[in-house]
């Protein structure tokens, strides 16, 4: 058993998110817009899988970090800037509620 953080992308690391067990399912991460994001593992032909699941606009999206392998410090960078700027987009993209419009 782990105690206190891991760093990313060390030998422990790598372990970690490739150990089965209830205790191995989730960890955060920043986000570029502030806050955390929190990554979820699944189980694919009996291989781990990492994503993060986050709503964009009125949608939940599914961002996919990878195999075990393929999760470093990069890879989380490169996600959190991929959801802010889906984030962004939604915003600038979104149509106006029907409560939120103005009468004339």
């Amino acid at each position: 058993m782990w105690e206190g953080p891991l760093g990313v992308g060390s030998p422990a690391w790598q372990e970690w998110l490739g150990t089965p067990g209830a205790d191995h399912h989730a960890f955060t991460f920043p986000a570029q817009e502030g806050g955390r994001h929190r990554a979820l593992r699944e189980w694919r032909r009996e291989q781990p899988y990492w994503y993060v699941k986050v709503r964009i606009g009125a949608a939940i999206k599914r961002f996919y970090l990878g195999r075990p392998a393929d999760v470093d410090g990069a890879r989380l960078e490169a996600v959190a800037a991929a959801i802010a700027s889906a984030r962004r987009t939604a915003s600038a993209t979104a149509t106006p509620d029907r409560h939120d419009e103005q009468r004339t």
